[in-house]
């Protein structure tokens, strides 16, 4: 008879504070998006690797790459090729680093599959990117306002151009 309550405020209580940053209710959601539709979304990470670092992710919560359907892999490829015509070209950005990890040995922090898009400054060495990775840990993350700034201005670019 107890185990009714409980389940309830288990259930309650995981719908308030889900677990996947990037699912519905999760804050990244909230503060970081930039673009949105039916599949994806496109979003500015709270720890940039380099300014222009973005972020798309599947609205389906799955780990790996190859749980997604190929309607997902259509439409997040299809928002990569957008955000390189309509940001990365418009602000003059050519070079870019396309990344996606499965699994913890990968370095998979966030256990939903997403890509990375960041641009490469010109001239910057792989070395310098490389570095980056490895204390990408031990930076502090952006401030709320500056993630919704950031993420409007995204999303002002993306309007913008034509596609």
């Amino acid at each position: 008879m107890m185990l009714k309550p409980f389940l309830i405020f288990f259930l309650f209580t995981v719908s308030l504070f889900p677990s996947c940053p990037f699912c519905p209710g999760g804050k990244a959601k909230e503060v970081q998006t930039f673009y949105e539709d039916d599949l994806v979304l496109g979003i500015y990470p709270h720890i940039p690797l380099y300014e222009d670092h973005l972020l798309i992710i599947p609205k389906r919560h799955v780990e790996r790459l190859e749980e997604l359907t190929p309607e997902e892999m259509t439409a997040a490829f299809s928002l990569v090729q957008k955000v390189e015509k309509n940001i990365l070209q418009a602000d003059g950005l050519g070079n870019y680093l396309l990344l996606q990890k499965n699994g913890k040995s990968a370095g998979q922090t966030v256990p939903h599959v997403h890509f990375h898009i960041i641009a490469i400054p010109e001239g910057t060495w792989t070395t310098s990117i490389l570095w980056r990775f490895l204390t990408d840990s031990l930076s502090s993350p952006l401030s709320e306002d500056y993630l919704r700034e950031k993420a409007a201005y995204l999303a002002e670019q993306i309007q913008a151009q034509p596609s």
